[in-house]
């Protein structure tokens, strides 16, 4: 009767070690597949950086080969010599206008 608390107590304790075992086991390879994660996750964080800056450096180099050009804007003289007719019939109709009697209030006018 002593041998099987004997053998059971030496079953236990052994069984607890393998448990304690396996648990070290296990929290190894969770590190250890944590750690491979992180090294790609930082790989792909690279990859993705070079190939945005890849694409920066190709966006650049198209706008300093092809400068921007707006198509269909007015013509400036034509601004130009319309603004100056106006400018010329504001003078010319300025000069036309009557004098007002000095008792007029031109604070309105």
């Amino acid at each position: 009767m002593n041998y099987l608390i004997l053998a059971g107590a030496v079953l236990l304790v052994v069984g607890y070690g393998a448990f304690l075992v396996l648990q070290g086991l296990f929290r190894g390879l969770g590190a250890a597949s944590k750690a491979v994660a992180d090294q790609r996750e930082a790989l792909a964080s690279k990859r993705a950086e070079r190939v945005a800056q890849q694409e920066y450096e190709r966006g650049q180099s198209y706008r300093a080969e092809n400068p921007v050009r707006v198509v269909g804007i007015p013509n400036p003289d034509a601004f130009r010599r319309a603004f100056a007719l106006l400018d010329d019939y504001v003078a010319a109709a300025s000069a036309y206008r009557p004098a007002l009697p000095s008792t007029v209030d031109t604070r309105f006018c």
